[in-house]
């Protein structure tokens, strides 16, 4: 994130730091008076968070949907804050069997 503020502030153009900015820093480099060179490093660069926001929502996508075809995973769910990602390393973790009555005893302790 910081070489990406830097490209910019070598042209004059300052963003703020924080990932949150992040929007911020890829408008002002694309509205800028960059050079090409160091617009293509910027997009370069910029592209990879966007990316791996991408691929982090498609991964938690596939996780929720398979918390939602797991017996064992549904009934873990039925604690509160207990969600499908927190399920679903239970059940990797743990041999829980839906049909038997392991889940109601983890539950219960």
């Amino acid at each position: 994130m910081n070489a990406m503020r830097a490209y910019p502030g070598e042209f004059g153009s300052v963003v703020l730091k924080g990932i949150h900015n992040v929007e911020r820093l890829i408008t002002a480099c694309d509205g800028g008076d960059l050079p090409v060179p160091a617009r293509k490093a910027l997009n370069l660069q910029a592209d990879q968070p966007v990316d791996t926001q991408k691929k982090t929502e498609e991964m938690i996508a596939e996780i929720r949907a398979d918390a939602r075809a797991n017996d064992a995973a549904q009934s873990l769910q039925t604690i509160p804050g207990i969600g499908p990602v927190t399920t679903s390393a239970l059940v990797f973790a743990l041999p829980i069997s839906p049909t038997s009555n392991q889940v109601a005893t983890f539950l219960l302790g």
